[in-house]
């Protein structure tokens, strides 16, 4: 990462816990927060604002996807599991498949076949 990006991302950060502070119920401010906490390395509060974002918004694939594949880089494939089966049982099957193409592009060597 770019040391100028680095240097802007306790801006960005603050600017996007203000937004849902203010948004609490702001899917998209607590996703976005959420991916700028991992690009800060911050992955405890990643997870907690990717948690908030599934929350408010169960059927949210991107943070799914997002906190699926924290879980799996830390080896937590039981947690990845559990996500993917939580909520509406009709849903379960597409959220593995979005989960599974977006480990696929963290995963070099993941091949989907379909």
């Amino acid at each position: 990462m770019s040391e100028e990006l680095q240097e802007d991302l306790p801006k960005v950060i603050e600017e996007l816990e203000k937004k849902c502070k203010e948004h609490p119920k702001s899917v998209m401010a607590w996703h976005h927060l959420g991916l700028v906490y991992m690009k800060a390395g911050r992955i405890d509060d990643a997870i907690a604002s990717l948690e908030k974002a599934i929350e408010i918004d169960d059927l949210n694939s991107d943070s799914m996807i997002n906190l699926g594949a924290i879980y799996f880089a830390q080896g937590e494939l039981k947690k990845t599991q559990i996500l993917v089966l939580s909520g509406s049982s009709k849903m379960n099957l597409i959220k593995l498949l979005l989960l599974m193409r977006g480990l696929s592009s963290v995963i070099p060597n993941l091949q989907l076949r379909g």
